[in-house]
């Protein structure tokens, strides 16, 4: 077993990205045996095990194991405190839902019935068996924050930094989180590099999981309560200077992240953590 500073040193991140595409592999030739539709495959239970991928691959394999138990080390705030948890959790939501839906608005000019029955969509359904609802919810507010801290931050973030630098790293790493959700793109990326520097100055993966999960939880309590009733385009149109009113608490995420953007001079948390799983 090779020694784990040189864990990321490796090309770890490929044989990861070779292991998802061929789990994702069999997923689709399920889907062709059993002659299920993309779509009907997404809104069942099915969908979500597609988050459990990531674990799977870091657990099974005991070269990772250590790997693992390194980014998850200790519970610390590190350099930051609750409240500065809190500013971020606050910060990200109006900013994410300002840029977000002015994004959506921007997307209705050519693809009108796309966005209609986004911001209509019911992520609890009433007709949907509980269990199925309950999984439903699990996964978006639980399983996917942990998977996509663990990908992005833990992963991807930690392996670009060794082979560019911090700066980089955090920027790049954010922009594929961001493009992984479609139209909403831009702010997932602004919420990913806020968690970015939350992980690199707690050294542990679980305070941006923490404000990952609150994040999550907020927007599928406001989905589910917003979404009582059917709202027509032109209706969600008119609600623009809302959109535009939420992107007034940017000068505060730019003060954030000028304040707690880390140096190229400081420490990865992995290789902080090193010593402590060693």
């Amino acid at each position: 077993m090779a020694p784990l500073a040189d864990f990321f040193d490796r090309p770890v991140l490929r044989r990861f990205l070779a292991s998802v595409f061929a789990m994702l592999a069999i997923w689709l030739l399920l889907e062709l045996i059993f002659r299920r539709s993309f779509t009907e495959w997404s809104s069942s239970s099915w969908f979500e095990v597609t988050y459990l991928i990531p674990l799977v691959w870091f657990v099974v394999a005991k070269t990772h194991r250590a790997t693992f138990s390194a980014l998850f080390r200790g519970f610390s705030l590190g350099s930051l405190r609750w409240f500065h948890l809190l500013i971020v959790l606050v910060l990200g939501i109006i900013a994410s839902f300002g840029i977000d839906n002015l994004m959506s608005l921007l997307v209705a000019t050519f693809a009108p019935d796309y966005i209609t029955s986004a911001i209509n969509m019911e992520v609890i359904e009433p007709g949907s068996h509980w269990m199925l609802n309950g999984w439903t919810a699990l996964a978006a507010v639980v399983v996917a924050p942990f998977m996509e801290e663990l990908v992005f931050r833990g992963l991807l973030y930690e392996r670009l930094a060794t082979k560019w630098n911090v700066r980089r790293s955090a920027l790049i790493s954010s922009l594929v989180f961001g493009l992984l959700h479609a139209e909403a793109w831009l702010g997932a990326a602004l919420f990913g590099l806020l968690m970015c520097i939350v992980y690199h100055q707690t050294k542990n993966l679980w305070m941006p999981i923490i404000v990952h999960v609150a994040n999550n939880l907020i927007a599928l309590l406001l989905m589910f309560f917003d979404g009582q009733e059917q709202t027509t385009l032109m209706e969600y149109q008119q609600k623009w200077p809302y959109f535009l009113a939420a992107l007034l608490v940017l000068p505060g995420v730019y003060l954030f992240v000028k304040k707690f953007f880390p140096s190229e001079q400081s420490p990865l948390p992995y290789r902080r953590n090193l010593h402590l799983v060693s």
